[in-house]
């Protein structure tokens, strides 16, 4: 069993900071490292601390151990050069008191590490920069698990990026549990912390998730929400890329925050980005204005709206693989409409169900993309059909 360092909260950030700093050192200082032991309490500390491989921080669960990170810079940096490994950060709340002040605050850095996990951790408040950052600066991370985490009032919840020596790879991320994401900071939050959009997941020109796990459920309350943000790759042969990464993802918006919400942005993929998952994306109650920002080489499952329906109007109508499965046509036809079912990058099995229970005299005609000229069925009114 490993050495553990105990350090109480003393009421006095000073004395917080000089406790916490001496523990890890003390760990640090171990061929095989050690636990620096939080029990229950606040702590302030201004941060600034390096967890080296085999250093781990537990506190006694994140309704019990809270720390308040006066700092404007990083709290927890695990492994500082390439090599680090199997360290843990848990239960424990983690909270900013920046706020939209700390540009360059973060609560968690993983920097060319091996097997770090976070588990059962809450972590909020890092309003203008990013709450759990992963950087490959010398090397790569590979095996980052992230179990149990609750993610709220972040400017990036989770960013991945590179810079300097380090690749552009980070394999087998493990998000796990019961994580979910809560993209809520206010526009008056928002403002004041210099935002356009409030970021879930963060992947940085160039990079690349793959051969990992994504269980996570996405709450996006505000307008400006975006999902997953895969930045634009300059360079065609280095795209941002998740790939090989099974995805079980629910998404759900909620435009009853602010007047005015029209939609929620939930994944962008700009040029030179591709996402290929064996995976299944979920989308929750939101609104029929949502933003689909999808690159053209996605490969996997998207299930909009509950129940996967989405309700059309008095419009022509081409769909693509990341359209849902139910497309209800409740808008009276003024003329004939056509539906275009894709043929190109779909999953086993995959339907579509086309339902026109709304009156008019004309029909609703359903081609292929195959075969643009050629009528499969025509539905009249009341009526149905599902397209395999």
């Amino acid at each position: 069993m490993k050495p553990v360092f105990r350090v109480d909260h003393s009421g006095n950030a000073t004395t917080d900071q000089a406790n916490v700093s001496a523990a890890i050192a003390s760990a640090n200082a171990l061929t095989r490292g050690g636990m620096v032991y939080l029990p229950g309490g606040l702590f302030t500390l201004s941060g600034g601390f390096t967890l080296n491989s085999d250093v781990s921080l537990c506190g006694d669960g994140r309704g019990q151990t809270q720390i308040n990170h006066t700092g404007n810079n990083v709290l927890f940096t695990c492994a500082s050069g390439g090599g680090g490994f199997r360290g843990i950060i848990s239960n424990i709340q983690l909270w900013s008191t920046q706020g939209a002040s700390g540009t360059a605050a973060s609560a968690i850095q993983i920097r060319n590490h091996y097997a770090q996990g976070v588990s059962n951790v809450e972590v909020g408040n890092y309003q203008a920069n990013c709450a759990i950052d992963i950087h490959n600066d010398v090397t790569y991370a590979e095996g980052v698990t992230l179990r149990d985490i609750r993610w709220l009032k972040n400017g990036v919840h989770l960013r991945i990026r590179k810079s300097g020596t380090g690749t552009k790879s980070v394999s087998d991320l493990r998000i796990l549990g019961n994580s979910i994401m809560n993209i809520n900071l206010t526009p008056t939050e928002m403002t004041a912390a210099g935002l356009t959009e409030q970021i879930g997941i963060q992947l940085q020109a160039g990079m690349q998730w793959y051969a990992g796990t994504c269980e996570l459920k996405i709450m996006n309350e505000r307008s400006t929400a975006v999902s997953i943000d895969m930045e634009a790759s300059a360079d065609a042969g280095n795209p941002t890329e998740i790939i090989d990464t099974l995805f079980n993802l629910f998404i759900e918006g909620w435009t009853t925050q602010d007047a005015g919400d029209a939609s929620i942005g939930l994944m962008t993929a700009a040029t030179n980005c591709r996402i290929r998952i064996p995976g299944y994306i979920r989308m929750g109650a939101v609104p029929d204005a949502l933003n689909h920002d999808i690159g053209s080489d996605h490969q996997c499952m998207i299930d909009d709206e509950m129940g996967g329906t989405r309700y059309r109007g008095n419009a022509d109508l081409t769909l693509t693989y990341i359209d849902p499965t139910t497309n209800v046509f409740n808008t009276a036809l003024t003329a004939a409409r056509t539906v275009t079912l894709p043929t190109d990058r779909l999953l086993p099995n995959h339907s579509y169900n086309i339902v026109r229970p709304a009156s008019g005299a004309f029909n609703l005609n359903v081609v292929s993309d195959a075969a643009p000229g050629v009528t499969i069925k025509a539905l009249a009114a009341n009526q149905a059909a599902k397209f395999r």
